[in-house]
């Protein structure tokens, strides 16, 4: 299948792609929010109180929504149960779907798929947030063998509301891959000379939520030499490191430009996401040979 791919306008941010094929998915829709994306769960995670405009902002009616469900082929009869972990995409266009191309890296680690349609960069950040939580509600009942492996990521504005869905609800996802962008709850050293910092994109979690995520989550920072956001994605990914997360491994792709991830990177970002091994020393830059995310010898 061919794969084209058109420029994005909107949210501020030049030379976003959107990924013009994908794999087949389900469409479907989602009846019931997630607790977790009610106005004053939202309001509580960010230490905020509403007022009666903003509470009317947050609402939405899910059962007006739609989602693309992949799940991967594990056999002859496609069956979630058995699926390993879940996947909330969250978009930088109108599309929920994966690239045509990830389908077999969903399938060899038996990951099922589920993402919003018309949640791009254009949409509010609260409903991409809450959107992505009702999708991991979602996961979670089809996830029989452990309810609690569901990830979130995203691609350039995608994974900039993945970092703060990702961090202040550490309880709803085990781990993260922000690829092409990041965003942190405080100022963060530039080390792009034009900018002094990168400024904070969301309240700080909860002491407690940040200790789980320090301690027990996983977050995979992916970007390339040629990317436009490679220094933001590196500055963010060292400020997890100097603020003691456990796990913030980064991949940087050479000659991968601001675009999506060849499939056999995604794949190793996966991986790293899945893996049950004890790592000795997880927050190491993991050095790739090529563009195809081959590890050194």
């Amino acid at each position: 299948m061919r794969c084209t791919r058109r420029r994005l306008l909107g949210f501020g941010l030049a030379g976003l792609f959107a990924i013009g094929c994908h794999a087949p998915t389900q469409h479907l829709r989602i009846v019931d929010r997630s607790a977790h994306s009610s106005a004053d769960e939202y309001a509580a995670r960010r230490g905020i109180d509403l007022r009666p405009d903003e509470r009317n902002l947050l609402a939405y009616e899910l059962s007006s929504e739609s989602f693309e469900l992949y799940v991967p082929k594990l056999s002859k009869a496609l069956d979630p149960a058995r699926a390993q972990a879940g996947l909330v995409w969250v978009s930088a266009g109108r599309s929920g779907a994966p690239p045509y191309s990830w389908a077999s890296a969903l399938d060899r680690l038996g990951v099922i798929w589920i993402g919003a349609n018309a949640a791009g960069n254009r949409r509010s950040p609260p409903d991409r947030i809450n959107l992505a939580l009702d999708a991991a509600e979602y996961l979670r009942g089809l996830l029989a063998s452990d309810r609690t492996r569901v990830l979130v990521a995203g691609f350039s504005g995608g994974a900039r509301i993945a970092s703060e869905a990702a961090l202040l609800y550490p309880d709803v996802f085990a781990g993260a891959l922000f690829a092409g962008a990041a965003d942190y709850f405080r100022y963060v050293r530039s080390s792009d000379p034009r900018f002094a910092a990168w400024e904070p994109a969301f309240p700080p979690p909860s002491a407690d939520l940040l200790v789980l995520a320090k301690a027990h989550r996983r977050y995979v920072f992916l970007t390339g030499s040629d990317d436009f956001n490679r220094a933001l994605v590196r500055d963010v990914r060292g400020a997890y490191l100097s603020d003691g997360f456990s796990f913030a491994r980064l991949l940087d792709v050479p000659q991968l430009a601001h675009e999506p991830p060849p499939v056999a990177c995604f794949e190793r970002a996966l991986s790293d996401l899945l893996s049950k091994k004890r790592v000795t020393t997880p927050n190491e830059a993991s050095p790739l040979q090529s563009a195809n995310c081959e590890a050194p010898n």
